[in-house]
């Protein structure tokens, strides 16, 4: 199971981490989930926007540039709502609202 890390410090941020890469798992994300435990979250890469619809769950949305730093945070969105990314984003992560923080400007990685 791949994890995220802090790049810096090596600690692990999240303990289960899916990535999603090729267009269905984009595509698809966490729709149609009914939870997503605390500690882990979705990377979706390429992204530039994300849509909750068809979510059952509240969700932060941190946003990635090309260096994997958080560049910007969206807290605690709901279903049915649409998130610009901010202008360098390249990625997204999603985790479960109010669970884990990432501060900005941190560096991320998958092990």
């Amino acid at each position: 199971m791949t994890k995220l890390i802090n790049a810096e410090t090596g600690e692990i941020i999240l303990a289960e981490l899916e990535l999603a890469r090729t267009f269905w798992k984009r595509f698809v994300g966490l729709m149609f989930r009914k939870s997503l435990p605390s500690g882990c979250g979705i990377w979706i890469e390429p992204c530039k926007s994300v849509h909750t619809m068809w979510m059952r769950i509240s969700i932060d949305v941190h946003f990635l540039d090309s260096d994997n730093s958080i560049i910007g945070v969206s807290k605690n969105v709901r279903p049915w709502r649409v998130v610009l990314a901010p202008v360098n984003a390249t990625s997204v992560l999603e985790i479960q609202s109010s669970t884990i923080e990432i501060p900005v400007n941190t560096r991320v990685e998958t092990v």
